[in-house]
């Protein structure tokens, strides 16, 4: 079964782990700082203390809409394409050449 989709460059794509591998460090590193505080405070004082609206949220938010973004830019750059564009390489182009030998040696006759 072929794939509906074609990628004209579809070296670009490699990019996706990079972007993959922020978005998941940052990711680890938010539930670390979390983890951080429960080593001070009991837990059960820990989920009063902690804004459910803080300014850490709307900036992780930002990063995640951020990270979304640079994913679909990258698939994009990859070149997504319903039909498979014909490779040049591949295509037969055989010269046709034509000699044609006007000296005054074709004037001898054959004998």
């Amino acid at each position: 079964m072929e794939l509906p989709i074609h990628f004209l460059r579809p070296f670009f794509l490699l990019l996706m782990i990079p972007v993959a591998w922020l978005l998941y460090a940052v990711w680890t590193h938010k539930k670390s700082a979390q983890k951080g505080w429960s080593k001070h405070i009991d837990t059960h004082l820990l989920d009063h203390l902690i804004i459910p609206g803080s300014s850490s949220t709307s900036k992780s938010t930002w990063f995640y809409s951020a990270c979304c973004a640079a994913l679909l830019s990258v698939f994009a750059l990859s070149g997504p394409s319903w039909e498979k564009s014909p490779a040049p390489v591949f295509e037969k182009r055989d010269a046709l050449v034509i000699v044609l030998d006007l000296s005054l040696s074709m004037y001898a006759t054959d004998g």
